[in-house]
């Protein structure tokens, strides 16, 4: 049978995008919160987006040659375990500098996963409509976690803390 008809082959693939856009939305809701008891205004929310953002596209270039050089798996279950480390950051207590970092290192060992998944779905036997269906699912996977990762940090989300939403993100990379 094709790979058409059997979708769940990759469930790990789109378990970890799902994550990943999960891992970045989770602690969302309590962030600016977070950012104004760290004695900052609403821009300190914007700017940390922003870091998050850059990030990746700093970090994308580097964990595709990663990807070339060792198994993307490893690459992968390395950015997986390196949300988890940024996540627990995001639960010390709140400082510009500390959420700066926490946000930075979540970005960076996002763009292992978010380079790691399609090139492992995509290598010299996927052709064509394969290839396509591949692909649509790891980015469906990761659209409902994105939908959904502040949705499960709003419900974990207690006070200013960012302690148990980031545990609830970790949770699901784990």
């Amino acid at each position: 049978m094709s790979d058409h008809a059997h979708p769940v082959r990759d469930v790990p693939i789109r378990a970890a995008a799902l994550a990943t856009a999960l891992a970045y939305g989770v602690t969302l809701p309590g962030l600016p919160e977070a950012v104004s008891q760290a004695g900052l205004g609403p821009a300190g929310t914007g700017q940390l987006m922003a870091v998050y953002g850059a990030a990746v596209v700093i970090a994308a270039p580097l964990c595709g040659r990663a990807c070339r050089r060792w198994p993307i798996t490893r690459v992968v279950q390395i950015g997986l375990l390196g949300q988890v480390l940024a996540l627990a950051l995001h639960a010390l207590p709140p400082g510009m500098l500390t959420l700066t970092v926490a946000r930075a290192v979540l970005g960076i060992f996002a763009a292992a996963v978010l380079v790691g998944l399609p090139m492992q779905v995509t290598g010299p036997e996927c052709e064509g409509s394969l290839r396509e269906h591949r692909l649509s699912r790891i980015s469906r996977a990761a659209i409902i976690g994105g939908l959904f990762g502040p949705a499960v940090g709003g419900l974990a989300s207690t006070g200013p803390s960012l302690a148990n939403a980031a545990a609830a993100g970790a949770a699901v990379l784990i």
